[in-house]
Order: structure tokens, then sequence, then C-alpha cells
């Protein structure tokens, strides 16, 4: 029983955790969709690059997706039924999926877009040659943070991921556990 209190801790905080990230996520993106940031990685303005528009992509499907998802979860360990519970742990399998194919896309394009910032950027004042060039750094730290929130992310489904199943196999043994009871008040009957 402490097991189950424990496990029903761990998912409804990643829940709400989750939950409240996504609405942040959202808001970021519809953000930066309708007021493109300043461009002070590139000289060219932000939203015309291709990477900028699928990531704003990435990004707000994933945040609908851990919206949706965070709700059935709470719905899920509001309702004693393992099914919806399992339904919520094939979402977070799906999830677990998305945040990798985010992972592959940063560092598969990551190459390519330092190599055609450093193009654009040679011999421009803030990059001359010799000296750090101060937005391209500002890219790259801001890249590293994106691959280190996407495995905290990674962590903390898994996390959830292992509570939510400990609860799913507790509920179903409960249910298996009172049908066989309800067989055996049948058959003395």
């Amino acid at each position: 029983m402490a097991y189950t209190r424990i496990a029903r801790c761990i998912a409804t905080l990643t829940n709400l955790l989750f939950l409240s990230v996504s609405i942040s996520l959202l808001l970021i993106t519809l953000l930066s969709a309708f007021n493109p940031p300043k461009p002070v990685v590139s000289p060219e303005r932000v939203n015309e690059y291709p990477q900028f528009i699928v990531t704003l992509l990435l990004i707000g499907c994933y945040a609908t997706f851990l919206f949706v998802l965070s709700l059935l979860g709470l719905v899920s360990l509001c309702f004693l039924n393992s099914i919806l519970l399992f339904v919520f742990i094939l979402g977070q399998v799906a999830m677990m999926f998305m945040i990798g194919i985010s992972f592959a896309f940063t560092l598969t394009v990551r190459k390519r877009l330092h190599m055609k910032l450093e193009d654009i950027w040679k011999n421009k004042p803030n990059c001359l040659e010799g000296q750090p060039c101060v937005p391209l750094d500002t890219f790259r730290s801001s890249e590293n943070l994106l691959i280190c929130l996407l495995l905290i992310f990674f962590v903390v489904q898994i996390i959830q991921l292992i509570a939510s199943w400990y609860l799913c196999e507790r509920r179903s043994s409960q249910e298996k556990y009172k049908l066989q009871l309800q067989k055996a008040d049948e058959d003395d009957e």
C-alpha cells in the first residue's frame, strides 16, 4: 500500500509538472510565432529560417500532446480504471518517441546549421577572424540548453512511466481479484 501511495504521488506530481510545462511551452510558441525574437544569432530575420519554423512546429506539437496527455493522466488517476491508465501509458511511450525525434532532429541539424551560420557571420563586426564569435557562441549555448532540457524531460518521463506502470499493474490485479470474488459468489449461489 505504501508503494501505491508513493507511485500515485509521483504520477500526480509529474502530471502537474508536465501540465504546467505544456501550458508554458504553448504560450512561448504562440508568442514566438507572432512576435519572432530579434536576430541576435543571424543577420537575417529569424522567422525566415526554415529551421525556426520546423522547431516551432515541433515544440507546438510536443506541447499540445503533452497538455492532452497530462490531462488524461490526471483523469486516469482519479478514476479507478486500469484501461484508461493503460491508454495513458501508451501515450507516454509515444511522447518518449516524440522526445527522441526532437533530440535526433536537434543533433542532425546542428552541424549544418553551425556551418551555415559561420559562413553568414564570417568577417562581420561581431565575428572578426581570430576572435570569438559571440552570436555563434550564444546559439551553441542555447542549443546545449535545449539538449539538456530534452534529456531532463526524458528522464522525468521515464520516472512517470514507471510509476504509472506500477499503478496500472496494481489496479489490474485488484480488478482481477474483484472479478474472482464475484465469480466465487455467483458459484456459491
